[in-house]
């Protein structure tokens, strides 16, 4: 450990950063009085200007957490050598949004940032060089093959039946380790891919009510995340202390212009008994509850959201039908204290420092984060057992890829509700060939084309 400030270029030679793998910049998201992409900027323009005359392809890698999508041009220009600018509160953002659309979805995000258990992986395998990616999807006993990752961008399995491994192509995996994103078997020959033009269990476009509890940086991002689903016609409530005209005023500035989404700001506090009342909570399908970051610290936001949340509890006991509560905590010990079976948590600091360490050792792996958590295009998603009519059946992975293969989609595991309490979620079996027994309330997890 050593002591210093990035800001200074003495004290980031004094830890030879030049010879550094790779270097990291996290934000200072609560940090009182912080700019934390002007920090970050600074830091980039000093690790710009080293002792030697280095070329710039020998600089070493930065990965950089952007707060403001606005700035993540501006950081590429501070920094000529290689690096990649990860904006995690917008995909923080996206998370959050597709957790409206998806009950449960906060499970796959959870295990696959976590750090451990199933993770992305991205890796380079010569011998399918030429093959067809829909021939090689069943090569993998030990992995799940999303696609394939190449100039700065994710391809789905089957988003092209006819597309081809080129050399230098890395191939995208759900995996354990590393190790297990090797061929085990030989490629099929004219393996079936999508057949049919649409999925047969896409969501009907309908109308969808959803209530923003609190106000911080991420909230823009999260209404444009909202305004991006065009498919569908989505309502947005923002209940927040923030005057209405702060809040527009920031939408403003941010560029943020909403022309599908309907986006009603409400001002009022979450932790008040008498104005939560007001809003009809019952009348809505997904409630989001995000942390305050104006408060200078995660356990103050955090202390915060706790109290708006048994508030929101208390409003809800009567309701029969209560809408789904996704949760944006700062702490993972915070965040086993929402602990309803309606409740799902997605621990921002821990997913955007996961992000940061996982491209730090998988440049590429940036390219699959972007494509599987925007809009429009290859999304995470369910498919209900019952409508499948796969109820009280068992089948295998394997069986159950190809089925969904032919629909375009990827299938990366299952999701079982059977118990009341938290959902079991199986993703990339060990073994592929093993029967699943499913039930009317299971739910299979699919990679699907937007």
């Amino acid at each position: 450990l050593r002591s210093g400030t990035p800001l200074r270029l003495d004290h980031l030679r004094r830890v030879d950063y030049q010879h550094a793998a790779g270097i990291l910049l996290p934000t200072r998201e609560f940090e009182a009085g912080s700019a934390p992409d002007e920090l970050t900027i600074k830091t980039l323009m000093s690790a710009a200007h080293p002792d030697d005359d280095i070329e710039a392809a020998d600089m070493p890698l930065v990965v950089a957490e952007i707060f403001d999508a606005d700035r993540l041009e501006t950081a590429r220009r501070a920094y000529p050598g290689p690096a990649e600018f990860i904006g995690t509160p917008q995909i923080i953002s996206r998370l959050l949004a597709q957790n409206t659309r998806h009950r449960g979805l906060s499970s796959v995000y959870n295990e696959l940032l976590g750090g451990a258990g199933q993770q992305i992986y991205v890796r380079e395998c010569p011998s399918l060089e030429g093959r067809r990616l829909a021939d090689i999807a069943a090569c993998f006993d030990q992995a799940v093959l999303l696609g394939v990752a190449h100039h700065g961008r994710l391809d789905a399995l089957y988003a092209n039946n006819e597309q081809t491994v080129a050399a230098a192509d890395r191939l995208a995996f759900i995996a354990r380790e590393f190790e297990d994103c090797t061929p085990t078997r030989e490629p099929e020959s004219n393996a079936a891919g999508r057949i049919h033009a649409a999925s047969d269990t896409e969501v009907e476009a309908r109308r969808r009510r959803v209530l923003v509890l609190g106000w911080n940086q991420k909230v823009p991002s999260l209404l444009a995340e909202f305004d991006a689903y065009t498919r569908e016609r989505v309502e947005v409530d923002v209940f927040s202390l923030l005057a209405v005209d702060e809040r527009e005023t920031i939408l403003r500035r941010k560029g943020v212009m909403l022309n599908h989404a309907r986006v009603r700001h409400i001002e009022g506090d979450l932790t008040s008994h008498y104005e939560m009342t007001r809003l009809d909570v019952s009348g809505y399908d997904s409630i989001v509850l995000v942390a305050s970051d104006w408060l200078g610290s995660a356990d103050a936001a955090d202390a915060r959201m706790l109290l708006g949340y048994l508030v929101l509890s208390q409003v809800l006991e009567n309701v029969e039908t209560k809408p789904a509560v996704v949760v944006e905590s700062m702490s993972t010990d915070n965040a086993n204290l929402f602990d309803q079976a309606n409740v799902e948590r997605l621990v921002s600091p821990d997913l955007q420092a996961s992000m940061l360490t996982q491209v730090a050792l998988r440049r590429e792996l940036h390219w699959v984060l972007e494509e599987l958590f925007s809009a429009g295009g290859a999304e995470i998603e369910f498919r209900h057992i019952d409508r499948l009519g796969l109820a009280d059946t068992s089948e295998s992975f394997d069986t159950l890829r190809r089925a969904r293969a032919a629909h375009g989609e990827v299938l990366l595991g299952t999701l079982h509700r059977s118990d009341e309490s938290m959902p079991r979620l199986l993703l990339n079996p060990e073994d592929k060939q093993a029967p699943i027994a499913l039930s009317a309330r299971d739910e299979l997890v699919v990679l699907a084309i937007g």
